[in-house]
């Protein structure tokens, strides 16, 4: 799409939500979503036909992410909610 679309987006007054997650949180199940590609779109999906938009953007949790790049980095399960990694160094291995 060009510039000029999003531009005229903006100026029509149109607001448009990043609410994947309030709509993920209305659903039954969502953690289980969070991990489920296809899931986590019709969300997304809805989200952007909920809100009349061209446009949705997806749920991000970071600490789903930083959760899973603990585990893969060896982290202790245990550890993971304490570890921050701004204050803390990694090893190079």
């Amino acid at each position: 799409m060009e510039r000029q679309f999003y531009l005229d987006l903006a100026q029509s007054g149109l607001r448009m939500p990043i609410g994947a997650d309030l709509v993920l949180h209305e659903k039954p199940n969502p953690a289980a979503i969070l991990t489920d590609g296809e899931a986590l779109g019709r969300v997304v999906e809805e989200t952007a036909r909920r809100y009349r938009t061209p446009l949705a953007f997806a749920h991000m949790d970071l600490q789903l992410e930083k959760t899973v790049l603990l585990e893969i980095l060896g982290i202790p399960a245990a550890d993971i909610a304490l570890f921050h990694s701004a204050k803390t160094r990694v090893p190079r291995r």
